[in-house]
């Protein structure tokens, strides 16, 4: 439940504290520190009013308000903090039309990079279908509690925040966490406009037997008390949708993908799995679905480049959603997949863009580096150790040029890399807008660490 809190702010006639005041509220590169840290302390809604030093401020919070923060304050968090403790009082629950006739200094629904200097992801057309998606989305597969629990708060801040930043797209599944990534991602998105959402068709959540374990199933930590089955028949699409719409809280999904179709996930049962895609009206469901405008778009999301080339045999795909086949260590799909998909006017959307962490983590830390979700075999390490190289003669970081390598691409409308903390989306937005300089590129190339026929960001194809 929420419950409102009015306070009332004097700085008096202090020019520096007003300076203070205004810098910290300005556009410029610090806001969403400050938005992730408001908001994890339970804020749903904040605004502040100003009628010369005197501000009046009301927000809408939770009942566990104020929580601890998770970890240590950035400093432009700390300097908003310690302002607003040191001047704020409660105030009465000011009639509202009272609060209107000042002047609104500040919004937290309407303070986003958006409306700053630091600039949100440009925009990219999926296809041919006029959806227009963040060239920088949201995996939310962490939201399902991949690989560690992630708690509620965490989950809600982690999503605010890539919301403020401008990350637009939000990718989740019902594999995620078993239904627990979907609404978590529902309640994150539900009642704000302009968010692109894509979920996965092909496997059904039913109840678990028993009781399931509340530990690790399948990669996902104390997920939801239901178990996958594949089905990626007309029925089991069109139920599928149905009921993560349900999960969901929403009346539209954006996009939809067939998820983890082919031979790596199926092994001998590809082949019945894929009939079910085709004689059995998969694909003919998620047609259907598109033109009686239930979706905008529809593709497959898998980590296999021939599974790609065989449902673009079958269906007219809108995207493909491929994962850690297009990298910076891998390009293999520039034989035939990104050719393909250009001369159908297919967009790709690229998942796994750091190769299961060695490209975010690098070969110089304590931990094992992995690389294809296992330990990176000695080659993959010892290409990466020369491409680190590379960055470290052009002070450019091993993520940052991940991330904008496959952005060159034209085909690429997307990257959605997962986002587990507010730090890690900051961190993203952060190597999506460092500039790199074209020698790093033209270094790379020259040492066959990447294809000579691979785009790359401010240069022309040899």
């Amino acid at each position: 439940m929420m419950r409102r809190l009015c306070f009332t702010l004097d700085l008096a006639d202090d020019a520096d504290l007003i300076a203070e005041y205004e810098r910290l509220h300005q556009p410029g590169g610090v806001w969403p520190e400050i938005a992730a840290y408001i908001r994890f302390t339970g804020v749903d809604r904040m605004q502040i009013w100003r009628t010369g030093t005197r501000l009046f401020m009301i927000s809408e919070v939770a009942a566990d308000y104020p929580r601890p923060a998770p970890h240590a304050l950035s400093d432009a968090a700390a300097r908003w903090e310690a302002l607003m403790l040191r001047f704020q009082r409660p105030a009465p629950d000011l009639d509202g039309e009272k609060w209107r006739s000042m002047h609104l200094i500040f919004d937290l629904d309407a303070h986003s990079p958006a409306s700053h200097n630091n600039m949100p992801p440009a925009k990219r057309t999926i296809g041919r279908t006029g959806l227009r998606v963040s060239e920088i989305g949201f995996g939310a597969a962490p939201m399902g509690n991949l690989y560690r629990p992630l708690a509620d708060t965490v989950a809600r801040s982690t999503l605010a925040t890539a919301l403020d930043c401008g990350l637009g797209y939000v990718d989740t599944a019902p594999y995620y966490g078993f239904g627990l990534s979907e609404r978590r991602v529902g309640d994150g998105i539900r009642g704000k406009t302009g968010t692109v959402i894509s979920t996965k068709v092909g496997r059904l959540l039913h109840p678990a037997s028993g009781t399931p374990a509340t530990g690790e199933r399948h990669g996902f930590h104390n997920a939801l008390p239901f178990d996958p089955v594949y089905d990626y028949s007309y029925d089991g699409v069109m139920r599928s949708y149905d009921t993560s719409l349900d999960r969901l809280g929403l009346a539209h999904i954006d996009i939809l993908y067939v998820h983890d179709i082919g031979r790596v996930t199926h092994g001998d049962r590809n082949e019945e799995m894929f009939r079910q895609l085709t004689r059995g009206g998969g694909f003919k469901a998620l047609q259907s679905l598109k033109n009686q405008k239930a979706i905008t778009a529809f593709g497959i999301g898998v980590n296999e480049v021939e599974a790609c080339l065989e449902c673009l045999d079958v269906a007219d795909l809108d995207a493909i959603l491929l994962a850690g086949r297009y990298t910076l260590l891998e390009q293999g799909a520039l034989d035939r997949l990104l050719p393909e998909c250009a001369r159908r006017g297919v967009s790709i959307v690229i998942g796994g863009v750091f190769n299961s962490g060695i490209l975010a983590t690098g070969t110089r830390g304590d931990n094992t580096p992995c690389y294809n979700y296992a330990p990176a075999p000695a080659a993959v390490l010892e290409r990466v150790r020369q491409i680190e190289q590379i960055c470290d003669r052009h002070q450019v970081t091993l993520p940052a040029a991940a991330l904008q390598f496959v952005l060159a691409h034209p085909q690429v409308a997307s990257v959605i890399p997962g986002l587990d903390s507010p730090d890690r989306v900051l961190a993203i937005r952060h190597f999506h807008q460092t500039p790199i300089p074209n020698d790093f590129w033209a270094e790379l190339r020259q040492a066959e660490l990447i294809r000579p026929d691979a785009p790359l960001p401010g240069l022309e194809l040899a």
